[in-house]
């Protein structure tokens, strides 16, 4: 492509700036068909893959441009095939290089396949939303197009925080913040309005959460004192279980040495009485 570029014109200029420019080109109407699936799925699988080997070539860029250009001259005459050093040399690096390193390559390349199937399709609605935001901007500025009322919308409705508000005001201080206060109240005193709607219920909302979680706070504390309770209740029960336990031991105790106490006395009175005569 590059040659006949430069067939076609006064044969000025470098064959090697053409080339990558035809290159170059390729790349970018490449991505801008990104909006198209089929593209983009294979676009962001090679940029995936491209993303995830970039720091394997940064490191092993030698090694890398070795064995994929065959180039595996002697540094040195002497150091030739005779020499055991170069024979075990050769062997370390063709295990590095052709086995280890090329599988390392092979599946960072599989996990970038992996990562780009996956996440393509936010990829292509991106560039999609891009391309028709840039669609619609750019009808913005035809003037037949901004002097047609019917194509534009009779409120914008927009959010934003007191910083942004701030900031706003100090990149534009020509704009008079009197006008965004009288939209701003008009907006809130309109009860129709979908934005004052929405942000009512949000407060209700709110509110109500909160009180939810007041009252969830409340029954969450009477449960645990009463559950205090309750353990101090079973404390003090074990406590008089056993000392009821205590006092019948003794009790038990008690009767079994008075009635052997009687016993023996009713036994000494019966060996002191004299026999009853016939």
């Amino acid at each position: 492509m590059s040659g006949s570029i430069q067939g076609r014109t006064a044969n000025e200029g470098n064959v090697g700036i053409f080339s990558f420019a035809a290159i170059f080109i390729f790349l970018h109407i490449l991505f801008e068909l990104r909006v198209i699936g089929t593209v983009c799925k294979f676009v962001t699988i090679i940029t995936k893959a491209i993303g995830k080997i970039r720091v394997f070539f940064f490191i092993f860029a030698a090694a890398t441009y070795f064995f994929m250009g065959g180039r595996y001259d002697a540094v040195n005459e002497d150091f030739g095939a005779e020499n055991w050093q170069f024979h075990a040399l050769m062997m370390i690096y063709f295990f590095f290089t052709v086995i280890l390193m090329l599988n390392v390559l092979i599946a960072l390349i599989n996990g970038a396949f992996n990562d780009g199937d996956e996440t393509w399709r936010r990829v292509w609605l991106l560039n999609r939303l891009q391309v028709v935001e840039s669609a619609e901007n750019l009808s913005y500025l035809i003037p037949g197009y901004r002097q047609s009322s019917p194509w534009f919308p009779r409120e914008i409705y927009y959010s934003a925080t007191d910083k942004e508000v701030r900031e706003f005001a100090e990149k534009y201080p020509s704009v008079d913040n009197q006008d965004v206060v009288n939209a701003d109240k008009s907006r809130t005193n309109n009860p129709e309005d979908p934005w004052t709607l929405l942000q009512t219920q949000q407060a209700a909302l709110k509110q109500e959460m909160a009180n939810m979680q007041g009252q969830s706070k409340e029954q969450l504390e009477r449960l645990q004192g009463q559950g205090d309770a309750l353990k101090k209740q079973n404390g003090d029960l074990v406590k008089l279980n056993d000392d009821l336990n205590d006092r019948l031991k003794d009790m038990q105790e008690t009767f079994n040495s008075q009635t052997t106490a009687l016993m023996a006395l009713i036994e000494d009175m019966r060996h002191r009485l004299p026999p009853a005569s016939s």
